[in-house]
């Protein structure tokens, strides 16, 4: 399957709340949150790239980055 690379930022995925709605959030609600975003990271470190191993050159490829 062939993906096109994207650049996932926090932004893409944040969740933000007023101080009033997260004293209303119940300790279940709360943990329910903690949980997706630690799910969400797992996905985000899974679709990273490889590293190549310690102690390889990358190929030169001429292109400057």
């Amino acid at each position: 399957m062939c993906r096109a690379l994207k650049f996932r930022i926090f932004e893409d995925v944040a969740v933000y709340f007023t101080e009033q709605e997260l004293a209303s959030l119940t300790l279940d609600q709360k943990a329910l949150f903690q949980d997706v975003v630690l799910e969400n990271f797992a996905h985000w470190l899974r679709d990273l790239p490889p590293k190549p191993p310690l102690g390889t050159v990358p190929k030169a490829t001429g292109e400057v980055q």
